[in-house]
């Protein structure tokens, strides 16, 4: 959808490649003064819902959450800005990584019955980025994740 608004309303064939794209998660946005002309302050274009605008300060946060290079998606920082826990298509084969090791992974070892001093001692982490990652993948109330760490 947001491709056929983007090439219907600029023109653009191939707009993934040639215009900025951001995200809240749930749908794909653009600068309103990237699609139309006028004052565009504080006004965001939701792309893939026909166009509708939306409110820029609404989805300021989770926008910040990307990191560009080139104008081109390179790290998507999926808990938000302050979490260690990326999305880097040049990482992990673009699983959810913290420094690199999935949080899929830490996880199944943990579930698997295995400590957190021992996965931070394995993967050179310290047992704070076992913890954000194992918060990650959901257990953050499981009995035996406060088990291990309280």
């Amino acid at each position: 959808a947001a491709r056929a608004f983007v090439a219907e309303n600029i023109g653009s064939p191939f707009p993934f490649a040639t215009h900025r794209f951001m995200t809240d998660g749930v749908d794909l946005l653009m600068e309103f003064d990237d699609v139309f002309d006028g004052d565009g302050t504080d006004k965001t274009v939701v792309a893939n819902r026909g166009g509708q605008l939306g409110w820029s300060p609404m989805f300021k946060k989770t926008i910040k959450s990307f990191e560009y290079q080139d104008n081109v998606v390179i790290r998507w920082k999926v808990a938000g800005t302050e979490s260690p826990i990326i999305i880097d298509p040049r990482v992990a084969f673009g699983e959810t990584n913290v420094q690199g090791i999935p949080t899929g992974v830490i996880f199944q070892r943990w579930n698997a019955g295995e400590d957190s001093n021992d996965l931070a001692e394995d993967f050179g982490i310290g047992r704070t980025l076992v913890r954000k990652a194992i918060q990650f993948e959901g257990r953050l109330r499981d009995k035996a994740f406060e088990a291990d760490f309280n």
